[in-house]
C-alpha cells in the first residue's frame, strides 16, 4: 500500500501532516478544507482511485496527498495511512436510508474500524498526539426519553441500548448505537491501552450547509435530504421534524479542528449543535429567498411544540464554538443544491 503525494504548486509544506478517514465524505470535506485553510498538510482515506481524484480536485490538491483503505475493517487497514503524521480525525460512513442489516452495515464497521486505526496510531503511527473521533447527538438520545422536550442533552448523556436493540431496532437505532458502540470501544481502548495519544470526540446532530463534493446522492444522507425533500417530495405540508437539532458543516468542521489545537479538550466528550429547527421554518426560509421554488414547496403548514434542545456551552467555553444562524445555512444548502441540480454528480 503506497501513499500518493500531490505537487503542492509552490504551497508552503508544513512539517505537521494529519489523517482524515473518509475524505470524501460530506463532514470530511468541510474538515479537509478547514485545516488546508489553516496551513496544515493533510493525508485522506479513500476507497479507491476514482474518489481520490474527486478529492483531490475538489481542494485543488494543495498540500494534500491520499492512501487508498477499500475496506477499513480489514486488520492493519490503516497500518500505512497513520505513519508519519501527528493527527487523526476518524469520521466513519453517515447513516443512510438504503441500511438494511444493522449488524453488518453499521454496527460492525463503526465498532471494528474505530478500533481498528486506534490500533494502528498505537503500533504505528509514534508521532500522533491526539485523535479527533466525529460521533453524533444520535449517540447521546436515550429511547426511553426520545425527544421529550423537557429533557436538554448535555455530554453527560449515555444511552443504554443493548446489542440486541440495536441489531432488531430501525435503522435510526442501529445508527445511533453504533457511534454509541464505537465511542465507548474508543474510550476503553484509551483506558486499557493507555496510548502516548489522547482522545477527544465530537457530536454533531443534523448536518447542513454548502456541499463541497457532491459524489453521493442527496437523498442518501438524512441531514441534507430533510431539505431536499421538501424541494421534491410534493408534500402537502412539511410535516414533523423527524431531528430538530442542527448544526451547519462549516461550523462542526472548525470545532473539529478546535478541539485538534487545544489542549483543554484533551480527553473531552462536545457536542456541537447550533440549536433547534423546524421542517416548516425550512420551507419559510426557502419561500422567502427562492421564489423560483414556489411550485415546489408544500403550500400547507405544520405547527409544532417545543422540542428537545442540545446543550452546546461546553464547546462555546472550551473552543469558541460561534455557530452562524439558520437561514444563512439554509440558503448556501439550497444553493448547492441548485448548482448540483445543474451540474450534476
Amino acid at each position: 500500500m503506497s501513499i500518493t503525494q500531490l505537487s503542492s504548486s509552490g504551497a508552503p509544506n508544513p512539517t505537521e501532516t494529519v489523517l482524515v478517514t473518509g475524505g470524501s465524505g460530506f463532514v470530511a470535506s468541510h474538515v479537509v478544507r478547514e485545516l488546508l485553510q489553516q496551513g496544515y498538510s493533510v493525508r485522506v482515506t479513500v476507497r479507491s482511485e476514482a474518489i481520490a481524484k474527486k478529492v483531490l480536485q475538489a481542494h485543488d490538491g494543495q498540500r494534500l496527498s491520499y492512501i487508498l483503505v477499500p475496506d477499513m475493517i480489514v486488520p492493519g487497514a490503516y497500518d500505512a495511512a497513520v505513519q508519519g503524521i501527528t493527527g487523526v480525525f476518524h469520521l466513519s460512513s453517515p447513516f443512510t436510508f438504503t441500511t438494511t442489516d444493522n449488524a453488518n452495515d453499521l454496527l460492525i464497521p463503526a465498532i471494528s474500524g474505530t478500533q481498528g486505526i486506534l490500533q494502528s496510531i498505537k503500533q504505528h503511527g509514534p508521532d500522533v498526539k491526539r485523535v479527533v473521533l466525529t460521533s453524533s447527538v444520535a449517540a447521546m438520545v436515550d429511547p426511553s426519553v426520545g425527544f421529550d422536550r423537557g429533557h436538554l442533552y448535555t455530554e453527560n448523556d449515555w444511552p443504554k441500548t443493548t446489542w440486541d436493540e440495536a441489531v432488531k431496532g430501525s435503522a435510526f437505532v442501529g445508527y445511533a448505537a453504533s457511534k454509541q458502540f464505537a465511542e465507548k470501544a474508543a474510550w476503553e481502548f484509551m483506558e486499557n491501552e493507555k496510548p502516548s495519544f489522547d482522545l477527544v470526540t465530537i457530536y454533531p446532530p443534523i448536518i447542513i450547509g454548502p456541499i463541497i463534493m457532491p459524489t453521493q446522492g442527496l437523498r442518501t444522507n438524512p441531514s441534507l435530504a430533510y431539505v431536499y425533500e421538501l424541494m421534491n417530495a410534493k408534500l402537502d405540508a412539511p410535516g414533523e421534524t423527524p431531528f430538530p437539532a442542527w448544526v451547519d458543516f462549516r461550523d462542526t468542521a472548525k470545532a473539529h479542528v478546535r478541539a485538534y489545537q487545544e489542549a483543554i479538550a484533551s480527553n473531552q466528550r462536545y457536542a456541537t449543535s447550533s440549536g433547534t429547527f423546524s421542517m416548516q421554518q425550512l420551507v419559510d426560509i426557502m419561500r422567502k429567498h427562492f421564489p423560483l421554488l414556489e411550485g415546489r414547496l408544500p403550500t400547507g403548514r405544520t405547527e409544532e411544540s417545543e422540542v428537545i434542545g442540545v446543550d452546546s456551552s461546553k464547546v462555546i467555553r472550551d473552543l469558541g464554538f460561534a455557530p452562524r444562524g439558520l437561514e444563512e445555512t439554509v440558503v448556501d444548502t439550497v444553493n448547492s443544491f441548485l448548482e448540483i441540480e445543474k451540474t450534476g454528480y
